[in-house]
C-alpha cells in the first residue's frame, strides 16, 4: 500500500502563510517602529477622531435637529390629512368601507395603496411619546458612535508600542462600526472614510514590517 500524499494546501491558506511575518532570533538590540507602525497609527487615529467628531456633533445639535425635522413631519402630516379628507372623506376609521381609491394624487400620499395609507394615518401621528423613542434612538447611536471613536483613538496612540490589545481595539470598533452600519443604517461618506482608514491601520500591523514589529515586541515581553 501506498501511504498518502500530504494534504493539498488551500490557495487562501498558502497566501495566509505567505502574508504573517516570521520573526527573528531576538538579538537584543532596541526595536525600533518601522513607518509602516507610525502609518498605520496616523491612519487609526484619524479615522477614529472623525467618529469622535460626528457623534459629538450630532448629540450637540440634536435638539434643533430634531425640531426642525418635526417641523417639517407635521407640515407633511397635515397635508397627508388633508389629501385623505378630500379623496375619501376622512383618515383612519373615518374614511368609509365604500371609499374609492383615486387614480391619481397630488401630495405626500400616492396612489398605490392610498385608502390603507389613510387608514393607517392617526398611527403615524408626531406623538410626543414617538419624539421621544426618536430621541433616545438617535442618543444612543450617537454615544457609541462616539465610543467607537474613543477605542480606535487609544487603540490607534498604543499601536506604536506594539501593543496586541490595541490592534485588537481597532479591529473590534471596526467591526462594530460596520455592524452600526448595516443594522441602524447610520453610514455617511466621512464615517465609511473613517472606518476604511482604521481597517487600513489594523491591517498593517499584521502584514508585513508591522507585524514582524508586533512579533518581535511580544517576544521582547516573554523574555522579561
Amino acid at each position: 500500500m501506498t501511504s498518502p500524499g500530504a494534504p493539498k494546501r488551500s490557495w487562501l491558506s498558502s497566501f495566509a502563510s505567505a502574508m504573517a511575518p516570521v520573526a527573528p532570533e531576538d538579538d537584543g538590540q532596541p526595536i525600533t517602529r518601522p513607518v509602516t507602525i507610525w502609518v498605520a497609527t496616523v491612519f487609526a487615529v484619524l479615522g477614529a477622531v472623525v467618529f469622535v467628531l460626528q457623534g459629538g456633533a450630532v448629540l450637540i445639535t440634536l435638539n434643533s435637529q430634531l425640531a426642525s425635522e418635526s417641523v417639517l413631519y407635521q407640515e407633511q402630516y397635515d397635508k397627508a390629512v388633508v389629501q385623505c379628507t378630500t379623496y375619501v372623506g376622512g383618515v383612519g376609521t373615518a374614511v368609509p368601507s365604500t371609499a374609492v381609491a383615486p387614480t391619481s394624487v397630488s401630495g405626500p400620499l400616492t396612489a398605490e395603496s392610498f385608502i390603507e395609507q389613510c387608514q393607517a394615518l392617526p398611527e403615524r401621528a408626531l406623538t410626543p411619546e414617538l419624539l421621544s423613542s426618536v430621541r433616545t434612538q438617535a442618543i444612543v447611536i450617537n454615544v457609541v458612535t462616539m465610543i467607537i471613536g474613543l477605542a480606535g483613538v487609544v487603540g490607534g496612540i498604543f499601536l506604536r508600542q506594539g501593543l496586541k490589545w490595541a490592534r485588537r481595539t481597532i479591529m473590534a470598533a471596526s467591526v462594530v462600526a460596520l455592524l452600526l452600519a448595516l443594522l441602524f443604517n447610520v453610514a455617511s461618506l466621512f464615517l465609511l472614510v473613517a472606518n476604511l482608514l482604521m481597517i487600513i491601520g489594523m491591517v498593517l500591523c499584521y502584514v508585513g514590517k508591522g507585524g514582524l514589529f508586533f512579533l518581535r515586541v511580544a517576544q521582547r515581553r516573554q523574555k522579561h
